[in-house]
């Protein structure tokens, strides 16, 4: 048994999958089919192996309650399952894809889904519907200054590093929701917690609610008249249309991309050769390796 294989099986050995699935519209053929080879595998290899669906629901909130769901499950052993597997119904995908995310052995881990629309500009440069895909991913900050992604081989597969990406196929570990959970208290509310949660950002990641609250507990410990007054004029200048209105997965990355350290990382790794198909009202394939031909 080669290297590899040893590795593998320990990797499977120590792998559980919770699949949380927001439906919106049914279940694509594609989704159907993928999920049926998926479980089969699983049960191939002893994976264990379950399954989570809230339909019809507003995606911020059906996010919220899978996630909810998942640190709430237990495999037949009693545990805990080891990776939620968040995919949209809409979404086909290869058992093989599964198998790279998990392997990368990371917290978080994604593979990008084709956007349900075309880049026309592409297709026109390029002659050809093929690459002309888009994504919803959002590139690091070093990436955007250089013009060259960080790469890295991560279980034999190469993965892009990015500060963000849409949750129509992400693979995270516990952790990943527990740290978020931590570090935003003030997300919790009556039905739950908000880990996805749409918010007005800046383009460096501060939400419009982090700044206000950030000011109040500064007016709260801070005595001096003059100064108390200065902060109070300060909170009020922040213009909210000087902020992006960011999707709930987008601000989801954002949480959890800034608790990074170099003690605590707190990265995305974006598998770049995944072949996707994203289904609705068309048929859409595309792999984020095209995006990067030439690059």
């Amino acid at each position: 048994m080669s290297e590899s294989e040893v590795n593998q099986q320990d990797t499977w050995a120590r792998t559980s999958i919770f699949l949380a699935t927001a439906v919106r519209g049914g279940y694509s053929p594609s989704f159907r089919r993928a999920t049926r080879q998926l479980e089969a595998w699983c049960a191939e290899v002893g994976i264990p192996f379950d399954t989570q669906e809230v339909v019809e629901a507003p995606i911020d909130a059906a996010r919220d309650v899978l996630a909810a769901a998942y640190l709430t499950a237990k495999t037949p052993a009693g545990g805990p399952f080891s990776h939620c597997l968040m995919i949209d119904a809409g979404v086909g995908f290869s058992v093989e894809t599964i198998q790279k995310l998990l392997l990368a052995d990371v917290p978080f881990t994604a593979a990008a889904v084709p956007l349900r629309r075309y880049n026309l500009d592409k297709i026109a440069a390029d002659g050809q519907v093929a690459g002309g895909s888009t994504f919803a991913v959002k590139l690091t900050q070093k990436t955007r200054e250089t013009g060259r992604p960080t790469l890295a081989s991560k279980g034999g597969a190469t993965f892009m590093e990015v500060d963000g990406i849409g949750a129509a196929l992400i693979c995270v570990r516990r952790e990943v929701f527990l740290r978020v959970f931590e570090s935003h208290p003030e997300l919790q509310h009556a039905e739950g917690f908000g880990y996805f949660l749409p918010t007005l950002m800046t383009a460096d990641g501060e939400s419009h609610a982090t700044l206000m609250r950030t000011a109040l507990q500064t007016l709260r410990r801070e005595q001096d008249p003059t100064t108390r007054l200065r902060i109070i004029e300060d909170a009020l200048s922040v213009d909210p249309r000087l902020f992006d209105r960011t999707g709930e997965d987008i601000a989801f990355c954002t949480r959890w991309r800034r608790m990074h350290t170099d003690a605590t990382p707190a990265e995305i790794w974006l598998l770049v050769d995944a072949p996707l198909i994203h289904e609705g009202h068309g048929y859409f394939t595309g792999n984020f390796s095209d995006q990067l031909t030439g690059s």
